[in-house]
């Protein structure tokens, strides 16, 4: 069933709510949306409304970024029974279940929403929105997969497929729905200048003054709409020559390179005063489009996209030029009818390292490079190298294999601040590969090494189960690169066919078939009188020096 994102929801729903005082109203997501106001029943409460489009549960902690800290936290899921809701208060507890305080009475929004999908009303503390406070921080996590018992509040659930920390500005100034909003909305991705937005709509000069900055140095782009297909983008850049801002109009056209807009409809204009840029970021500008252009539509919620490089465009004077693939992008939205009040300016910091892209080189090395390295000199090295071939392969498994394998750990897991390993199906491959498969091999080797006997006739089982798991576990993590190629955002085009021909043109054609199997002329054993093509073999180095 195709579902409707949680920002219609929102807004449809938003006809039948009370006229109130909106203490917040934010879409967090296209899945999620919020809204805080005072409550009917008492001034000791604040009534929380939450609309998703997730099917398993949903939750958010107030006063938090991250998931620790004991922060209050109201999770919701539907109950067995048609329009039932289950809403848990409980407390964060970083990588640990929340611990469950109590069950809250809650309500299915009036404008209801579609099956399976999870939206609640409910009651919580005023003191969660300090009266003197403009913005919280705050951490939204969901799932697909429901609860263990869905009618019981107190039941576990499943790890949660997303979660990102956002803030939520409050503002305590009463207004129509058919008022005109007058003051600035920003969105930050996040607190480290990645990318941030300030939208300042003007009715004096009937335009939308749009101010953007990031931390990346390359190029910056920002779209109107929902996906890069079909938005209006405007990209700049910094010359480096003049220092001056080129901004360029462009039609976005999904992965293809965005065409350039001639007949463009902004204005370029100087940064207000007023607007404060952090010191981390490294590539500003503003400028403004006319309201009458209505791509912004100033009584709803709307979708932008943004991307961004740490390489500028081919020629830096030209508006029109070619520019490199962007390194990140993202889509948010902003709803401009809730008035909402700018946050504090995200604290300067530099952008952070990849750690993900750490990771992915660290274990492509480890799993598609050393490995058939390895083997191949197993495999056809005996009769060359002697005792050698055994040092060499066990040196690069051990010291080589298992310093990127610790590397690739410490680097997704430090880009958390959940644990990740167990999260997804790459996820949960990788830490069967890491911490199960790779020391089940290494405690193989090192048997059929002790056991190694320079009269033996033929090779025995434990020789022949230590070959079986190493190439299962190579093969597994072949897939397994895969599944992260498309966590990454690059499971798709010339990612996975140079992989792929890295893997089955490479290393199995060029590396094993044709080297070792035609030019080599075949696997070497070390058993008595057993060599290639029959022929006798000189007495072999003992393997077991190493243990004796």
């Amino acid at each position: 069933m195709s579902h409707l994102p949680a920002v219609f929801l929102f807004l449809f729903s938003s006809l039948a709510w009370s006229r109130s005082i909106p203490l917040a109203k934010l879409c967090v997501n296209p899945s999620l949306c919020l809204q805080i106001e005072p409550s009917s029943s008492s001034a000791l409460w604040n009534t929380v409304t939450i609309q998703s489009t997730y099917t398993g549960w949903v939750g958010v902690a107030f006063g938090t970024n991250k998931m620790g800290g004991n922060a209050p936290t109201y999770i919701g899921w539907n109950g067995k029974s048609k329009g039932q809701v289950v809403v848990s208060h409980r407390r964060t507890l970083g990588h640990s279940m929340p611990v469950f305080v109590e069950s809250v009475n809650a309500t299915v929004p009036v404008a209801g929403s579609i099956k399976d999908e999870i939206s609640f009303v409910i009651d919580v503390p005023v003191d969660l929105f300090p009266a003197g406070r403009s913005s919280i921080d705050c951490i939204y996590a969901a799932s697909n997969q429901p609860p263990s018992n869905p009618d019981s509040a107190s039941s576990k659930f499943s790890f949660h497929s997303e979660y990102n920390p956002f803030v939520l500005p409050l503002d305590r100034t009463p207004y129509d729905d058919n008022d005109t909003p007058s003051n600035s909305v920003t969105f930050c991705h996040d607190s480290q200048s990645t990318f941030c937005l300030i939208a300042s709509p003007d009715f004096l000069s009937k335009s939308v003054l749009f101010t953007v900055y990031t931390a990346y140095s390359g190029w910056l782009g920002f779209g109107i709409g929902e996906s890069m297909t079909n938005s209006t983008l405007f990209v700049g850049w910094k010359d480096p020559i003049s220092t001056d801002i080129i901004l360029s109009q462009r039609q976005g056209q999904g992965h293809k390179p965005p065409p350039y807009q001639k007949d463009s409809i902004f204005t370029k204009v100087p940064t207000p005063t007023n607007i404060l840029i952090p010191s981390a970021a490294t590539l500003s500008f503003s400028f403004t489009i006319p309201i009458s252009s209505n791509l912004i539509h100033l009584n709803e919620t709307n979708s932008f996209v943004f991307a961004l490089s740490q390489k500028p465009p081919t020629n830096t004077r030209n508006p029109a030029s070619a520019f490199p693939y962007h390194s990140f992008r993202s889509i948010f939205t902003v709803d401009f009818s809730a008035n909402q009040p700018q946050p504090p300016s995200p604290s300067p910091t530099s952008p952070k390292l990849d750690l993900i892209l750490i990771h992915a080189v660290s274990m492509f090395f480890a799993w598609s490079v050393l490995p058939p390295i390895a083997i191949f000199i197993a495999r056809y090295m005996k009769d060359r190298w002697g005792h050698n071939w055994y040092l060499a392969h066990k040196h690069i498994m051990l010291g080589g294999v298992g310093s990127l394998l610790i590397l690739g750990v410490v680097a997704v897991e430090s880009s958390f601040d959940h644990w990740f390993l167990g999260n997804t199906v790459h996820g949960l491959i990788g830490m069967g590969l890491v911490f199960v498969g790779y020391p089940m091999q290494i405690v193989l080797g090192y048997v059929s090494n002790a056991m190694w006997s320079p009269t033996r006739v033929h090779v025995p089982w434990w020789d022949r189960v230590h070959w079986v798991v190493g190439r299962g576990l190579v093969l597994l993590a072949v897939v397994n690169t895969y599944f992260g190629l498309v966590l990454y955002g690059v499971g798709e085009g010339w990612w996975v066919v140079a992989y792929g021909l890295w893997i089955g043109v490479g290393v199995l054609g060029v590396g094993f078939g044709f080297v070792g199997e035609y030019l080599m002329g075949g696997v070497v054993h070390h058993v008595v009188a057993v060599g290639r093509e029959g022929e006798p073999l000189l007495a072999p180095q003992n393997q077991r020096l190493e243990v004796e």
